[in-house]
């Protein structure tokens, strides 16, 4: 363990995997964990924001020190331009107005009127910035004192009622429940994927995605980078008239009925449908892989359709849905 502006860091040995550097082992799950882990609708990395002195621990542009976002995704045309990328903000941040620009190390000089507009920007928050002279630290902002403590991260967990988790099983209820676990399992991302069956060291043969066949079969590219999957979620979102549904993970999927505008029984058919889709796109891959099945996007789409219609008539208030009614919108009803 070596002290590090205040931080207490343990040097990890990385290696290159496809061109890119990558931690493995236990500290690479510890990364993931903390990606996912948000309290009151801020990841943890952020609770925690850097004081500079007159030392170079903490980054200009990488880290938290000045504002609610590290300049980097502030100003990620400037940060595009910038020559030496993990600067300190000693490095950055000069004596008086005056040196500002002058200790700018850029690539070229910004020209575009979107580079120019975050140049003033930038310009006008510096100004009156003074670094102390004390050594660089960091605070916890959570607590009043800026002091990491237990007691602190548990009360803040305990306070936190927005995001306690990720998908519950007790809704929608008019979803069978297989299907509402299986949906619950792929948040974990407890499905055997072939991803994840090759983590557990077992022989599968090729790793690529059972449906496209172009990338390796996460669960994240199978439900939302696939181009079948894409494909379904293109058109569900033209069924149920949102906007074109872009999804980057799981979670993603799990606030499609958010952007929904409509009463909350509306969207909680919405939410049902996205929760029909993921189990068919499943059900499709499955079927590809064991019964050479054809796993079109427009059967999938259909078999939404048609699991949707079944069981929201027969598991719900909804008993005189009319198909042709249903195929138009779905929530034609309410």
């Amino acid at each position: 363990m070596i002290d590090y502006g205040g931080k207490w860091c343990l040097p990890v040995m990385v290696g290159k995997e496809d061109g890119l550097l990558a931690i493995a082992g236990v500290w690479n799950n510890i990364m993931k964990v903390e990606a996912k882990t948000w309290i009151k609708g801020k990841r943890i990395n952020s609770l925690m924001k850097g004081v500079p002195g007159n030392e170079c621990y903490i980054r200009f542009r990488i880290d938290l020190w000045l504002g609610d976002t590290p300049l980097m995704f502030k100003w990620p045309r400037l940060f595009a331009l910038e020559r030496i990328k993990d600067c300190c903000v000693k490095d950055r941040v000069p004596a008086s107005n005056e040196e500002i620009l002058q200790l700018c190390c850029w690539d070229r000089s910004p020209v575009t009127s979107v580079e120019v507009a975050e140049l003033v920007e930038y310009v006008n928050l510096l100004n009156g910035v003074v670094l102390s002279a004390a050594k660089d630290k960091w605070v916890w902002t959570p607590d009043g004192a800026g002091k990491f403590s237990t007691f602190s991260f548990k009360s803040l967990v305990s306070d936190d009622s927005s995001e306690d988790v990720l998908f519950s099983v007790k809704g929608p209820r008019w979803v069978p429940l297989k299907c509402r676990i299986f949906m619950w399992r792929l948040v974990l991302d407890r499905l055997p994927s072939r991803e994840a069956l090759r983590k557990r060291n077992i022989l599968v043969g090729s790793d690529m995605c059972g449906l496209c066949g172009d990338g390796v079969e996460s669960v994240d590219h199978l439900f939302s980078a696939c181009s079948y999957s894409m494909g379904v979620w293109n058109r569900l979102s033209e069924w149920i008239k949102v906007p074109p549904i872009f999804a980057f993970s799981v979670y993603d999927l799990l606030e499609v009925h958010r952007g929904f505008e409509g009463e909350d029984k509306a969207k909680d058919i919405v939410r049902g449908l996205v929760l029909v889709a993921c189990w068919a796109i499943w059900k499709a891959r499955n079927d590809k892989i064991f019964s050479n099945g054809r796993g079109d996007f427009e059967d999938i789409f259909g078999e939404v359709r048609s699991l949707g219609f079944l069981w929201l008539k027969s598991r719900s208030k909804h008993r005189n849905l009319v198909w042709r009614e249903w195929c138009n919108y779905p929530s034609y009803m309410l």
